[in-house]
């Protein structure tokens, strides 16, 4: 009996060992790849031969692996969710509307699907971050989505830190991908949200009768929910409304409390069936990605008569180099792409000084 413990521990040992000397080879985990679902075929044609490079071995397929090592504990399991996105998004990028003739330039320009590709080429727990990047990018600036991003790694970063058991090999796991997660620069992350930023203009072109239907519809339904801090409202809203629409394109029906859910069906472009209260209204988008029954239900709750449309309010402590954090509140209704009133006036304040 003894020695079949000790036999058994040594195999344990053994494989401990085996683990650990995995997680410190000489791999460049960085450039590993997976292979690409086949949801996404169409896409990886329309990209460019520049973008699709990029995507497969350069920067921002290094960003994308980085950034799945880091957050992969926290998300859930999006299968239906990342093969349905694929075949939307294979769709949006072999669209007639986005067919344009570039001449020599042919091979850097076109549909901006970088991050897409990048994310389905490193599995699909990454595709995640890409939907995050989008539900960003469609609510926020990008200097602010930017420093959102840089919230939301450190805050990362400092939760496996203190939450690891570097006596368990699942910790020391964890620290591993830490370790990789501390190697991304904010220009990564600005990149990043630029490659999903060019994404959605071209996804809402395509989109643009759905999308404005959508947006009409958003009016009545409530804010979207904030916790205690940035990197807890960030993450929870982005994984149930992943994990909402997921059982609608399952055919699940849903009762909406949230506007997180309807951020994510605009930002990656899904559009279920709307049974609509207060006015009673179904509408019928016969979405073919979505199964029959997956149908969202609105308008249970009371609205905020003094808000309308998604509306998300957050502190950024990295939007700045000094100072205090700023809180900010976004609304879909605004066009987070333009600049403000006092932005335009420090805009021309800054001219002034530079002509000095």
């Amino acid at each position: 009996m003894a020695l079949n413990s000790k036999f058994e521990g040594s195999i344990f040992s053994a494989k401990n060992e085996n683990n650990v000397a995995l997680l410190h080879g000489n791999v460049d985990f960085a450039l590993i790849k997976v292979e690409v679902p086949k949801q996404f075929a169409g896409l990886g044609k329309a990209l460019s031969e520049y973008r699709l490079e990029n995507a497969e071995h350069g920067p921002q397929h290094r960003t994308a692996r980085r950034l799945g090592a880091l957050f992969e504990q926290v998300i859930p399991n999006i299968d239906s969710l990342a093969s349905a996105y694929g075949e939307r998004a294979s769709e949006i990028a072999t669209s007639p509307e986005l067919e344009l003739k570039y001449g020599p330039f042919a091979g850097h320009v076109g549909v901006d699907g970088t991050s897409i590709y990048a994310a389905a080429s490193s599995g699909n727990s990454v595709i995640a971050l890409h939907l995050l990047a989008c539900m960003l990018a469609r609510m926020f600036s990008s200097s602010e989505a930017t420093a959102i991003w840089a919230q939301l790694v450190e805050c990362r970063l400092e939760e496996i830190k203190t939450k690891s058991d570097i006596s368990q090999l699942q910790g020391i796991a964890a620290l591993y991908a830490a370790e990789h997660g501390s190697q991304i620069m904010r220009d990564d992350l600005a990149v990043w949200d630029a490659s999903a930023r060019a994404w959605l203009q071209a996804a809402n072109q395509v989109k643009k009768r759905e999308d404005t239907q959508l947006k009409l519809i958003i009016k009545n339904i409530p804010s979207i929910q904030s916790t205690d801090t940035t990197y807890s409202s960030i993450i929870e809203n982005w994984i149930v409304a992943m994990t909402t629409i997921q059982k609608l394109i399952q055919g699940v029906p849903q009762d909406i409390s949230n506007s997180s859910v309807l951020l994510g069906l605009m930002s990656w472009h899904i559009y279920p069936d709307l049974n609509v209260f207060s006015p009673n209204k179904y509408v019928a988008f016969n979405d073919p990605l979505v199964k029959k029954g997956g149908t969202i239900t609105l308008g249970l709750e009371q609205k905020d008569e003094n808000r309308t449309g998604v509306n998300w309010s957050v502190s950024l402590s990295h939007l700045r180099y000094y100072g205090d954090p700023i809180i900010i509140e976004k609304s879909s209704e605004e066009d987070s792409d333009r600049i403000t009133a006092q932005e335009l006036r420090f805009i021309t304040f800054g001219c002034v000084l530079g002509s000095w």
